[in-house]
């Protein structure tokens, strides 16, 4: 049956069902109420007469008790079948409203996902200072980009490195991505394939030429915080390599450098070794 479904159906049955035989039960206690049973009555008033009369009143009175009984346990019946299929209804209907608030949960997370910012790691830079014309410091400049769709907001960044003595240097595996003392980068918002740079300390050309000789090893990293739109929540992104010159004395403004990206040490979000910071409010 069209816009009826099986539960339906079987309620408005068992409905039917319990008035039908309401029904019949009820007719069969008026005639037995109007003495449908009993007896006819007696031509002579003779005992023997007499005590059939009253035999059949008692069996007319006991029908209408086991009528009334049976109407009372068909209406009890009828009231648990209905508090049972109202349950159910109930039980269904709370189930559509938590699938329905579930499906708008996954609707709108979805969207969040889609149209918030991802700022990514995009390349790195060399840059150096002088002095009387020579090399004397340099620092490597982290390029970051939102690749999302929307803009990133309150946007902060921080850039360190370290020198370790030795070809074959590491971090610890509880390496914390340490910041930069007060040097961390706000530039507010970055927009839709925006992109900015944030370079290291200024390293020394001696801590260089040590790690061109293979005398030590450098690492640097760099994470970004920002939020989107929605300003419910920061995000945060973490890099880290290891960066290797080649092609000189560190004082050759030429000179080559390439980094290896350390797996354990780049992530995005829940994967970043730390939470992002909560973004302080302004100043009064």
């Amino acid at each position: 049956m069209a816009g009826f479904d099986k539960f339906t159906i079987f309620k408005w049955f068992c409905a039917f069902a319990g008035v039908a035989a309401a029904a019949v039960l009820l007719a069969v206690a008026l005639f037995a109420f109007a003495g449908g049973f009993s007896a006819p009555p007696c031509m002579e008033e003779t005992d023997t007469c007499l005590q059939i009369q009253q035999i059949a009143n008692n069996r007319s009175q006991q029908i209408a008790t086991v009528i009334g009984i049976s109407l009372s346990a068909i209406g009890t019946f009828a009231l648990v079948v209905t508090i049972v299929l109202s349950a159910k209804a109930t039980n269904a209907a709370v189930a559509a409203a938590d699938a329905a608030v579930l499906t708008v949960k996954i609707a709108r997370d979805t969207a969040v996902r889609e149209l918030r910012p991802y700022v990514s790691f995009k390349n790195y830079q060399l840059s150096w200072n002088t002095d009387d014309n020579d090399v004397s410091h340099w620092r490597v400049r982290i390029g970051w980009q939102n690749t999302g769709i929307t803009a990133a907001l309150s946007v902060r960044s921080s850039t360190n490195h370290i020198v370790i003595d030795g070809p074959n240097g590491v971090l610890p595996n509880q390496f914390d991505f340490p910041d930069r003392d007060g040097k961390d980068l706000a530039i507010g918002a970055l927009g839709r394939d925006g992109s900015f740079y944030q370079g290291t300390y200024a390293i020394p050309v001696s801590e260089i030429q040590r790690v061109v000789d293979g005398r030590a090893t450098l690492f640097v990293w760099s994470c970004v915080e920002y939020e989107g739109l929605e300003s419910e929540r920061r995000y945060r992104t973490e890099m880290a390599g290891k960066f290797a010159f080649f092609g000189g004395p560190a004082t050759n403004k030429d000179i080559s450098s390439n980094y290896t990206y350390i797996d354990n040490f780049n992530g995005v979000d829940d994967k970043c070794f730390r939470p992002p910071k909560q973004r302080e409010p302004l100043s009064p």
